[in-house]
């Protein structure tokens, strides 16, 4: 029985060209399909105004916000880039020059990234920034063991990082099982099974929350250790995985988790999977590497593992200021390498943003695609696609008290006068005249399975809990005036 990585070669690595290629074409697609409404000249965060605005302000160059759409002169090509982003992502995903497509990816999605605000910067969307930039660095014709180490050492940093937060952060939410009884309800979309899993007994919440924790903080380490612990530990994270996407909706970041838990396979594993599939395993030909491969591997190594330990260091560790710290700010904004908390603290309410709109008669309520809305509606499927308004309005219901940011303003002067362009928002068709707009918030919360079974299949009750400030749509000409 030999340890990882002595047999992991080019065919783990062709493995997960072909997939992060796949995930780059899809996380392309779900955001060229929202350029306009999110970035465009009119969208709600104009992403080349505020690259604009932060040159002539702020005095930001490239260096310091790093994109290629400083030089976009229009919306076209800024959706160009977008476009650009899903042709190579298929390109890659065929297994066709994967180094330099994963280079191009990388250098596209960044260009989005810096500037994206808010909508942008999740950390599926760093995730990938750092998975394609260690890709350039992934050979598929040789054995690499600097370069599938860093790749293994990034799934593992990602589950253990998330642990840490969990014990760091939320540990009484978690060693209780608090936080189990509240993820199902309060995740940003959930999905259908949400209701199911939610209902299940306290003691088994209980169970589930200190599992995941324990998982996440031990199976890290097992991946470095011998095959048949390194599979039980792929096992144990995947049926994590499993949860996730069976129960909320997170973007692309489930299936560019499982692409990184190709690194804990070997070879063997691949042609072994491919001979249940009954699919020919062409031989390959290893290739002798340069010497100088082995001095840029080291390289990346040193600079990945400096960034990822000053990273946690920082973000679970004493604050510090010190010289290495000022040179980490001066590369984050590349997102070569980036520090991970999914799911620590979990949030115990649910206060959700409801828009509605004046006809002139009436305030008429707009269901969004992603959202609760009625009560009779479980979850839905919207994975991998991330609809990152109806996202993003999660994160605004935690915080719709301390003030309304400028992109739901946005949101609220373009229902007013832009229907066609958040028109795809929403469920319903918009009035042609609208007399005004607001947002009410509502409390949300899972219906018990007697309360479903009164309530004639209700998954969800709420009550309102705040009226926002009414914005009133300008008068234009032959408009009706009044409410």
């Amino acid at each position: 029985m030999t340890t990882w990585p002595v047999s992991s070669g080019p065919r783990v690595a062709r493995a997960f060209h072909r997939t992060l290629g796949g995930i780059a074409a899809i996380a392309f697609t779900s955001l060229a399909v929202q350029l306009e409404l999110l970035f465009g000249d009119e969208g709600l965060a104009p992403i080349l105004s505020t690259l604009a605005l932060r040159r002539e302000r702020l005095g930001e160059t490239f260096f310091d916000l790093p994109s290629l759409l400083h030089f976009a002169h229009d919306d076209g090509t800024v959706t160009l880039c977008a476009v650009l982003g899903i042709a190579i992502g298929l390109v890659m995903a065929a297994g066709i020059r994967p180094r330099r497509c994963a280079f191009l990816l990388w250098a596209l999605y960044l260009g989005f990234v810096g500037p994206g605000q808010p909508f942008l910067a999740f950390q599926w969307d760093l995730l990938l920034l750092e998975c394609l930039f260690l890709a350039m660095f992934l050979p598929t014709d040789r054995p690499a063991r600097w370069i599938h180490a860093l790749l293994l050492g990034l799934c593992a940093k990602l589950y253990f990082e998330s642990g840490l937060a969990k014990l760091l952060w939320g540990g009484a939410q978690w060693w209780t099982g608090e936080a189990m009884d509240f993820y199902y309800e309060t995740a940003p979309i959930p999905g259908p099974l949400a209701w199911w899993f939610h209902a299940l007994p306290h003691g088994w919440h209980v169970l589930e929350s200190r599992t995941i924790v324990a998982v996440e903080l031990v199976a890290p380490v097992l991946l470095f250790g011998p095959r048949r612990i390194r599979l039980a530990a792929v096992g144990a994270l995947g049926a994590f995985q499993l949860v996730n996407v069976a129960t909320a909706n997170y973007g692309f970041f489930v299936p560019l988790a499982l692409a990184l838990h190709l690194f804990a396979l070997d070879d063997g594993d691949i042609e072994r999977f491919a001979a249940r599939l009954r699919r020919p395993v062409p031989p390959i030909v290893a290739a002798a590497a340069p010497r100088w491969t082995r001095m840029l591997a080291a390289v990346v190594a040193a600079h990945w593992c400096l960034l990822s330990w000053v990273g946690a260091r920082e973000r679970f560790g004493p604050r510090t200021r010190d010289r290495q710290s000022s040179v980490v700010r001066r590369l984050e904004p590349w997102h070569t390498v980036s520090s991970y908390h999914l799911f620590g603290p979990i949030t115990t309410t649910r206060d959700e943003i409801e828009f509605q709109i004046h006809d002139g008669q009436q305030w008429r309520a707009l269901t969004m695609h992603a959202k609760p809305g009625p009560l009779d509606r479980g979850g839905v499927v919207v994975q991998p696609h991330q609809p990152r308004v109806d996202f993003q309005l999660w994160f605004y219901g935690l915080s719709y008290a301390e003030g309304t940011p400028a992109w739901v303003q946005r949101l609220l002067g373009r229902l007013c006068h832009s229907r066609d362009l958040v028109a795809p928002l929403f469920r319903e068709p918009l009035p042609a005249a609208p007399q005004a707009v607001r947002a009410v918030v509502h409390r949300y919360r899972f219906a018990t399975p007697a309360e479903t079974a009164k309530a004639a299949g209700a998954r969800w009750t709420r009550a309102p809990i705040a009226t926002l400030p009414t914005m009133v749509c300008r008068a234009r000409p032959g408009a009706p005036k009044g409410l």
